[in-house]
């Protein structure tokens, strides 16, 4: 899609619920939280995406409390710009409160519980943890153990444990990825995905490079 225009319509959203219901509505947290994530992971601009993420947060924060489920997106979020950044050691506190608010809120197999444990295990693996990485995707595919189910979800987590064994384990690696494929290759909205671990399979994997670490 065109993210610059929706990443207006997001702004002009905000600007609409600010005028109309104050800057601490909760409407206007969630439309800055997932700006703040447009802009720094999908525009690729995170000087500009985190100041909105962080507001937006504070925002959740006030509404609904430090440990609600509506703060698990941006906190993803933030996770995710820190480590894009190569800072690592700030993503981590992100992470591990997005994941232990999931792990509060929902019990045993709800997807929800899937997703947070994707972040921190790439932080995991950029700082050398790789079998605490490939530990937290394996609980995760536990928990969305039915791909019919869930197949997009499952083929990210299975992506990410590609990523976390490819430094020590290559071919697991390899067929790991072909799994995710697999997983969504009748799935139209799936091609970006197949195309990206295509393409990461191609540069790491039959590159003979490895991830930095």
């Amino acid at each position: 899609g065109n993210l610059p225009a929706a990443a207006e319509r997001w702004q002009t959203a905000a600007d609409i619920v600010k005028e109309a219901a104050g800057p601490d509505h909760p409407m206007r947290g969630s439309l800055l939280s997932d700006l703040g994530g447009l802009t720094a992971l999908g525009l690729e601009n995170p000087d500009e995406g985190e100041p909105l993420m962080l507001e937006g947060l504070a925002i959740l924060e006030k509404t609904h409390g430090p440990k609600a489920p509506e703060l698990v997106e941006v906190l993803m979020d933030l996770a995710k710009t820190k480590l894009m950044l190569g800072d690592p050691a700030a993503a981590e506190p992100y992470a591990t409160r997005a994941l232990a608010i999931v792990d509060e809120a929902f019990e045993g197999k709800h997807p929800r519980r899937a997703d947070p444990r994707m972040p921190m295990a790439d932080i995991f693996a950029a700082t050398g943890r790789f079998e605490q990485a490939q530990a937290l995707l394996n609980e995760a595919l536990e928990i969305l153990d039915d791909p019919k189910t869930h197949p997009m979800q499952r083929a990210d987590v299975q992506f990410a444990l590609a990523r976390a064994l490819a430094p020590t384990d290559a071919d697991a690696a390899g067929a790991m990825a072909d799994a995710a494929i697999a997983g969504i290759a009748d799935f139209e909205p799936g091609k970006p995905l197949r195309d990206a671990i295509e393409g990461w399979r191609g540069a790491v994997l039959n590159g003979g490079e490895h991830p930095p670490t």
